[in-house]
């Protein structure tokens, strides 16, 4: 059972180092700012899958006292402060939120938290303390993803990331009560977790093709020419999508063009027609999502 699980949890980590590096290409080509984050937390579990992996083969093969064993601890602490930092920033950027200050500060100290409680380890501190601080920071930050997505889901006003998100939460409906089993009944021989990440770095590849392997929609806070060539867009609604995204309102956006506000809501609606979305915030949220 040992080697089925070392082999998934290699698996789950060949896919996420594909997906690192083509992230990574990605970013070189299009330059976006929500690959950063994303990379970021591909890193954070790739470095925890490589901890796992590291840990399991010396158990298997007798190497406690080898090197491998010694510079294991490094990586799960690495990745875990990864993913405290970058996961909730690019789940807020995916939304379309704005990072303000007080959020800047929350998540890199609730990361030198995390970090100080890795470096004190189990012999300075309690073992219930090192693990509720450890785990719980991490599921911390799961939670806030997932729910904040759940609240604000409508919002969404790019398909494919409301496709990656619903196959996610299925993901996790499935997966949650089968990783609560294995760590209650099989604690030493779980499948769960490998499997788990097997399948999420898989979903991650289709995204990465999906969603951040095409041109930006919006630069400087304007629609770029990508945007209005892949929505068959007119010069005047390309020019009315920047007026919205500068906040104005219909009035206002007709008083700026010099047109009825009957004519902005029917350059409005088309737009909507033509994006596939169904209000204001779906549109914002569906150019600023993929941004340079």
């Amino acid at each position: 059972m040992k080697h089925l699980q070392l082999f998934f949890f290699f698996l789950s980590f060949s896919t996420g180092l594909t997906n690192l590096l083509f992230s990574g290409f990605i970013w070189w080509r299009f330059r976006k700012r929500n690959v950063i984050l994303y990379i970021g937390t591909l890193l954070g579990i790739v470095c925890i899958l490589l901890s796992a992996i590291l840990k399991q083969y010396t158990q298997l093969v007798h190497l406690e006292h080898h090197l491998l064993a010694v510079v294991n601890p490094l990586f799960m602490p690495i990745g875990h402060v990864l993913i405290l930092i970058c996961l909730p920033f690019f789940t807020l950027h995916i939304l379309g939120f704005s990072i303000n200050k007080k959020l800047q500060l929350t998540f890199p100290s609730l990361a030198i938290l995390l970090l100080l409680n890795h470096l004190l380890g189990k012999t300075t501190i309690s073992p219930l303390l090192f693990s509720i601080i450890n785990r719980g920071s991490i599921l911390g930050v799961c939670f806030f993803s997932v729910i904040f997505i759940g609240l604000y889901y409508k919002n969404i006003g790019e398909k494919i990331i409301r496709i990656t998100f619903k196959r996610l939460f299925f993901l996790l409906l499935i997966f949650i009560p089968y990783i609560t089993f294995d760590l209650i009944v099989l604690p030493e021989y779980r499948l769960s977790l490998p499997l788990f990440f097997s399948i999420l770095n898989l979903g991650a590849a289709f995204f990465i093709f999906e969603f951040f392997n095409r041109p930006s929609y919006s630069e400087q806070n304007k629609v770029t020419s990508y945007f209005c060539k892949n929505f068959e867009l007119t010069l005047r609604e390309a020019e009315i999508i920047n007026f919205v995204l500068s906040g104005l309102k219909n009035k206002e956006i007709g008083d700026s063009l010099n047109i009825s506000l009957k004519t902005v809501e029917s350059h409005i609606y088309n737009i909507y027609q033509k994006t596939g979305v169904r209000n204001r915030m779906q549109l914002m949220n569906l150019v600023l999502t993929n941004q340079k």
